[in-house]
């Protein structure tokens, strides 16, 4: 994907979630505050993870970027999917949602490297601090749970997140950099 497929995808995603915290649905905060212990999107989400990380990228090594031990990397890593869910199975899918930022992020990256775009510098901005937040969440995944459950305590809080101000404002202001 090119650079800006990649920023309206961003923009997307943020606006998404900036409508899902301006929604004054029960259902929603109630997924959003169950998101850190939900076993089953822990599994979907270390999947996909994991299936990414292997196909996007293991699959892709070169003799010099140890692409002789491609079999062994891979089963590696399906050690460590399976094992995660005996050894660190509390909030493992915010870990794994902090996989697959890290993830994504290096997609972003990637084709925002040597372009000439002025949104790419606001974006790769973004981007750099999804990944000190993964990496934060990654570390210590109750974090998350701590927040949402600070943001729904009060609607005024979840719905300035969702606002113009923050997500909603954010993913429509990088659409228009897009352009």
């Amino acid at each position: 994907m090119h650079l800006t497929e990649y920023t309206l995808l961003t923009a997307f995603i943020f606006v998404l979630f900036g409508s899902l915290f301006l929604s004054d649905n029960q259902t929603i905060r109630s997924n959003f505050i169950s998101f850190p212990r939900s076993k089953l999107l822990s599994f979907i989400l270390m999947a996909f993870g994991t299936c990414w990380f292997l196909f996007g990228h293991v699959m892709h090594l070169g003799e010099a970027d140890f692409g002789d031990y491609k079999h062994i990397i891979t089963l590696l890593s399906v050690c460590l999917l399976f094992s995660s869910f005996f050894f660190t199975k509390d909030f493992l899918s915010v870990r794994a949602l902090a996989i697959i930022t890290l993830l994504y992020s290096r997609e972003v990256l990637d084709s925002a490297f040597l372009q000439e775009s002025s949104a790419r510098l606001f974006l790769v901005s973004v981007v750099y601090i999804m990944i000190l937040a993964s990496l934060y969440l990654g570390a210590y995944p109750y974090r998350l749970r701590d927040f949402f459950l600070f943001i729904f305590a009060e609607a005024k809080r979840y719905k300035l997140l969702g606002s113009c101000l923050i997500l909603c404002g954010f993913g429509l202001f990088i659409t228009v950099l897009a352009y």
